[in-house]
């Protein structure tokens, strides 16, 4: 039953994430792929210059749904048109929920008490 609340709470964590690639995405830079592997996104685009894709990571950074930003390749063919293809990675941000924190606290006071600390009573 654990388990299935933990997923109806994270259900809406994957709205975020979109959002705030939405909001990352410099302009300039073209997404072609998206992959999830676990907490670990894959991102593969064009971008009109290896700057953009610098601007991207930075952006990633300074995210509240992503963080880690790793680059993994950035490629600049000639004769497939203007830009650089690349690849990069970050990871997914996740967030407890309010029961989670109450439970963990609770949780946490019982402990105390039951070993006689600071909340324990006599």
């Amino acid at each position: 039953m654990e388990i299935i609340e933990k997923l109806q709470r994270s259900r809406p964590e994957i709205v975020h994430v979109f959002d705030e690639v939405v909001r990352t995405l410099p302009e300039g830079v073209y997404l072609t792929a998206v992959k999830q592997n676990g907490m670990r996104l894959k991102f593969e685009g064009i971008a009109q210059s290896s700057t953009r894709v610098s601007s991207f990571m930075r952006n990633i950074d300074g995210s509240q749904w992503l963080r880690n930003p790793e680059l993994e390749v950035v490629q600049t063919s000639k004769g497939t048109g203007p830009g650089s293809s690349f690849t990069l990675t970050a990871d997914q941000v996740t967030t407890s929920g309010p029961e989670d924190t109450r439970a963990r606290t609770a949780k946490g006071k019982i402990r105390k008490a039951s070993l006689g600390g600071p909340g324990a009573r006599q």
